[in-house]
C-alpha cells in the first residue's frame, strides 16, 4: 500500500528546503538550497524548480509551503517578503504545476503553529502564541483547538 505523504516546502529570506513528511509528521528526507544575499523573483524561481527536481514527490498526495512574509493562504501566494521585497510570488501554484500535486501555502509562522500543533510540543493545547526569531520575528495566535 501506498503511503500518503505530503512534500513539504519552506521558503525561509535565505534558503530553501523540501522534504517528504508522513502522516504521522516524520520527515522522510530533505533537500536544501542555499539563496543569495540578494535575489529577484526570476531567481527564486529558478532555485524552487531546481529544488523541486531533486526531490521524489511520488509517495506524495499533496504540498504545502511555508513562506517568508505576508501571504495569501487561499492561494498560496507570497503578497510581500519583506528581506527580497519580491511582490505577489505564486509559490503553491509554481510547485503544483512542477509536481501535479495539489499545493497549499501560508505564512512560515503560520504553518510552523499548525505543525506544532498537530505533531509537536503543543499537540496537548487549545490555545497558544507561537513566536518564531529567525531572519525576522514573527507571531501566530493558536484559539480553540
Amino acid at each position: 500500500m501506498m503511503q500518503k505523504n505530503i512534500l513539504a516546502v519552506d521558503m525561509g529570506g535565505s534558503k530553501l528546503l523540501a522534504g517528504i513528511v508522513s502522516p504521522h509528521g516524520k520527515v522522510l528526507s530533505v533537500v536544501r538550497a542555499e539563496l543569495p544575499r540578494t535575489y529577484d523573483a526570476s531567481l527564486l524561481k529558478s532555485a524552487l524548480l531546481s529544488l523541486l527536481d531533486q526531490v521524489d514527490t511520488s509517495s506524495c498526495v499533496a504540498a504545502g509551503v511555508s513562506l517568508p512574509g505576508l501571504a495569501d493562504s487561499k492561494t498560496g501566494t507570497l503578497l510581500y517578503a519583506p528581506f527580497s521585497g519580491i511582490r505577489d510570488f505564486k509559490a503553491a501554484q509554481i510547485i503544483s504545476d512542477r509536481t501535479k500535486l495539489s499545493a497549499a501555502g501560508d505564512n512560515d509562522v503560520n504553518a510552523c503553529a499548525v505543525g506544532e500543533a498537530r505533531f509537536g510540543v503543543c499537540q496537548n493545547v487549545s490555545d497558544f502564541l507561537w513566536v518564531t526569531v529567525s531572519n525576522g520575528i514573527g507571531g501566530s495566535i493558536f484559539a480553540n483547538g
